[in-house]
């Protein structure tokens, strides 16, 4: 057994066969030995700590001392000592409105708010040059997702609005697509709906011809699925008409897997980055390509406004 002395320990006062004795009931635990002292010692111990504390100012009080206060008054417990060796204090004497005062020179105002707020660093835009765009059309030719990737040179539309088209929204006759929705994803849960774009309001784009002749080809295909697939075929694409999720969408996908299903954003997303990394733009993201047109279309003498 190993006799720990302090600074205040005296030979004189060091009684071994009383230690011993009080080491032997507490079975050997000198943990134990050490709880039941304080236990016979508890009163004099919060006498020590009560004349500690009244000799202090109240800004002088820890915060963790006004917190614990605050759980014992929620909890019922008024009259509350709390051991020395966790830090907290006996506040026994201070009234409701001394504390309430104190709390409200603590709480007053966040501190961070004084704090400024960085500047976003939004990504740099980056559309595909010449050779870039030569060299990207090379790749995607005979891709699966060959169309979405045109659609998006062609005419700008953003990602999801081209995964939500809908067959009733292009008009070949007229060379248009109006674009009315968007395919969105839920944050919890993970389903699929319709939305508005994205500043509210829908808008017609021309179809240039490459566009038009590759959903010529995408509507032929389709329906060669849909005969394949007979009943299991989901009309609705899997997509909810709204975030409601009262009914289902009533409206034909244009592109969606091989039993109607819809193409998530993300699969588009993953394949688009193995396509990019293809031509030496591992750090194109798909929005570029909407940029892309962009570029293309004022070079083109297309009004800056308009596109």
């Amino acid at each position: 057994m190993i006799i720990r002395f302090d600074s205040d320990t005296t030979v004189a006062g060091y009684d071994p066969d009383r230690y011993l004795a009080q080491y032997n009931a507490a079975g050997g635990d000198i943990n134990a030995m050490r709880r039941a002292q304080y236990t016979r010692n508890k009163d004099k111990i919060n006498a020590q700590k009560r004349a500690a504390y009244a000799a202090k100012q109240l800004r002088e009080v820890s915060d963790g001392g006004i917190v614990n206060y605050n759980k014992a008054v929620f909890a019922g417990k008024r009259d509350i000592t709390w051991p020395l060796e966790k830090h907290r204090a006996d506040f026994d004497g201070w009234t409701e409105e001394e504390y309430w005062q104190r709390a409200r020179e603590l709480l007053s105002h966040n501190p961070a708010d004084a704090c400024k707020r960085p500047r976003p660093q939004k990504p740099e835009i980056r559309p595909l040059d010449e050779q870039e765009m030569a060299a990207f059309l090379e790749a995607i030719r005979g891709d699966p997702f060959e169309a979405i990737y045109l659609v998006d040179l062609y005419t700008g539309l953003r990602r999801g609005e081209i995964l939500g088209l809908c067959w009733d929204c292009v008009n070949f006759d007229a060379g248009t697509i109006h674009v009315q929705r968007q395919l969105q994803k839920a944050r919890k849960g993970g389903w699929h709906y319709f939305s508005a774009p994205k500043n509210g309001k829908g808008r017609v784009v021309a179809m240039p011809e490459t566009v038009r002749r590759a959903l010529k080809q995408i509507q032929q295909a389709q329906r060669l699925l849909r005969l394949r697939a007979g009943g299991a075929w989901i009309a609705s694409g899997g997509v909810w008409a709204d975030s409601e999720r009262k009914e289902m969408s009533r409206y034909s996908l244009v592109f969606t897997d091989a039993y109607g299903r819809y193409i998530a954003d993300q699969t588009v997303y993953h394949h688009f980055k193995k396509l990019a990394a293809s031509i030496g733009r591992p750090d194109a993201r798909f929005h570029d390509l909407r940029h892309s047109y962009a570029v293309a279309a004022i070079r083109s003498g297309d009004d800056i406004k308009t596109v």
